[in-house]
């Protein structure tokens, strides 16, 4: 754009008076520079005043210099987030390659060099903000640009975190004796981020007779961080060491023998006079006899022993026939 209010002339008569009908300016480049040189071509003499026919323009050429400063954009546009699953930090990954830019002119080349994303705040959630900051133009002509807006926002989901949560197995007790609380177990999936932690414990069915209890998950939890997987194993109550094959009707293995059933489900039917199945100590088969319970019912869950005449521990339920 050139002023030409002001042009002079050489060699035009004093005291007459010229202006310039037509120019024509261009810089040497489009990108922003100081003292840029200006070529300006096509000049002509005006006729408003009646002069110009007086006189032969011989050079219709010229030069100046100006300035190329930058150009403003005022907002960064188009920024994407990648949702990500909760690692305990803010920090967010940041799309961008399809950003625009308020204030470009088409076919310039920009990009963005620089930002930073980060959620506001660590937890698990869905169309959580997302501030990015430190934004700065990268590419061919980001020199021709000044960015005033540095900063821009969106939103992006952080998923729960998945864990797994494993009791240990061959966890046990002997029966009568309290349970070994707390039942341990392991954690897996993708494991707890550094200093978060469990809180409340694991509990088990309710039962003190021998056989298998299932071990569920319980108060444990991890908040609302995670998404827990449990996989639970069974608790069994075991039989006291000291009911052996060699005392008290081989009771040692008898768990076994009744496929892990709970004793109370268990009849044996004494096959021998000799006082087996007797509830006090008197080898006296007449009085065990005499105060048997009635014939178990026919029930899928209750197991049958035959007892050849071993004397059997005290309580322990039985049938005469």
């Amino acid at each position: 754009t050139l002023n030409t209010g002001a042009a002079g002339y050489t060699g035009i008569v004093a005291g007459e008076t010229l202006t310039i009908g037509a120019a024509t300016g261009a810089f040497n480049s489009k990108d922003v520079v100081t003292a840029n040189t200006v070529n300006i071509s096509g000049i002509a003499l005006a006729d408003g005043t009646g002069l110009a026919s007086n006189y032969n323009l011989t050079n219709t050429t010229a030069s100046t210099a100006a300035n190329i400063t930058a150009k403003d954009i005022t907002a960064v546009t188009g920024i994407t987030v990648n949702n990500k699953t909760y690692d305990g930090n803010t920090a967010a990954t940041l799309n961008t390659g399809a950003a625009g830019f308020s204030g470009a002119l088409g076919g310039d080349i920009l990009n963005v060099a620089t930002a930073t994303g980060n959620y506001t705040d660590k937890n698990a959630g869905t169309g959580k903000t997302v501030n990015i900051t430190g934004l700065s133009l990268g590419g061919v002509d980001a020199a021709n640009y000044n960015l005033t807006g540095t900063t821009a926002s969106t939103t992006a989901d952080i998923a729960a975190r998945p864990i797994t949560i494993t009791t240990n197995p061959g966890q046990t007790k002997l029966a009568g004796s309290a349970d070994p609380i707390p039942f341990t177990f392991v954690v897996g999936g993708l494991g707890l981020v550094g200093g978060d932690t469990l809180t409340g414990t694991l509990d088990r069915l309710s039962g003190e007779a021998p056989g298998n209890y299932a071990i569920n998950q319980g108060s444990l939890d991890a908040g609302s961080n995670y998404a827990i997987t449990y996989i639970g194993n069974p608790f069994s109550i075991l039989v006291p060491s000291n009911i052996s094959p060699s005392n008290n009707a081989g009771l040692g293995n008898l768990m076994l023998a009744i496929n892990e059933r709970p004793l109370q489900n268990l009849t044996i039917l004494n096959l021998s006079a000799t006082g087996a199945g007797s509830t006090v100590d008197t080898g006296n088969v007449t009085e065990a006899c005499a105060t048997s319970p009635e014939q178990t019912p026919n029930n899928p869950n209750t197991s049958v022993m035959f007892n050849f005449g071993i004397k059997l521990p005290k309580g322990v339920q039985s049938d005469c026939i």
